[in-house]
């Protein structure tokens, strides 16, 4: 438990301190946290950018 605690307090840093965050979407999937990260990115102004192959 405490590995994935580690994992969750490292990605989140990074992502806050990124210029740039990019998302790829699977097309047969709903995938909620993501779609909860593209929008917290956005309203604190950093520039995410996101992808769902067609």
């Amino acid at each position: 438990m405490e590995a994935a605690r580690e994992q969750t307090a490292w990605e989140y840093e990074h992502l806050r301190i990124a210029d740039v965050i990019l998302f790829w979407f699977r097309a047969e999937a709903v995938q909620p946290i993501a779609l909860y990260e593209l929008g917290a990115h956005a309203a604190r102004g950093t520039r995410p950018r996101g992808r769902c192959p067609s």
